[in-house]
């Protein structure tokens, strides 16, 4: 599939899936990949239906490609926040080049991110240390919007499940992804 997305990339003249080894201004970076392979967001909407999302934020979203494929799928309000300014970069160049709009694109450290107004849908593939995930998870719960009654998470590899759980989030579902050998795991709080 990898290969087909890069050949999808050439002609479209994008760049969501070209790989990112290593960053030259962060020797302990491990790499770009993505988390969002065909079939994902069908099985997905099979637990949480589209219209529970008032607006999904991913964090770690690198390139945009969840971003992307969310706006594909009828979800109105997206957003992203990524460390790596240049993955940044390369998200604004993919999406001006397809003519589309997110509504949030934040370059930065997770931990001080805050603008989760309107967002009720947090999309993850394991981008945190459980210190920093931790930080995140009570941020976004922290954050009360009168437009949303429920929030959601949804989590390809959840590594830091048990965290979920102390937290208040409930699973509502989970299946295991084949692309990435990984169980995806969407919580409803409360």
């Amino acid at each position: 599939f990898y290969r087909f997305g890069l050949i999808i990339d050439f002609f479209r003249g994008t760049d969501f899936y070209g790989a990112q080894k290593n960053h030259p201004s962060n020797p302990e970076y491990i790499g770009y990949s993505t988390a969002c392979y065909p079939g994902l967001f069908v099985n997905i909407f099979k637990i949480l239906a589209k219209d529970k999302i008032t607006g999904v934020i991913d964090i770690g979203s690198g390139k945009g490609l969840v971003m992307y494929n969310l706006k594909k799928s009828g979800i109105k309000k997206i957003g992203g926040v990524e460390l790596q300014e240049d993955l940044v970069q390369v998200c604004q160049n993919n999406f001006e080049k397809l003519n589309l709009q997110y509504d949030l694109l934040w370059c930065g450290d997770v931990q001080s991110f805050k603008l989760y107004q309107g967002f009720n849908t947090l999309f993850m593939y394991n981008p945190l240390p459980e210190s920093v995930f931790q930080i995140t998870l009570e941020n976004f719960v922290a954050n009360k919007s009168d437009d949303i009654s429920h929030k959601y998470v949804i989590y390809v590899n959840p590594v830091c499940h048990q965290l979920c759980l102390d937290k208040g989030f409930q699973e509502i579902g989970r299946f295991f992804h084949f692309a990435t050998h990984d169980d995806v795991v969407v919580y409803q709080l409360g």
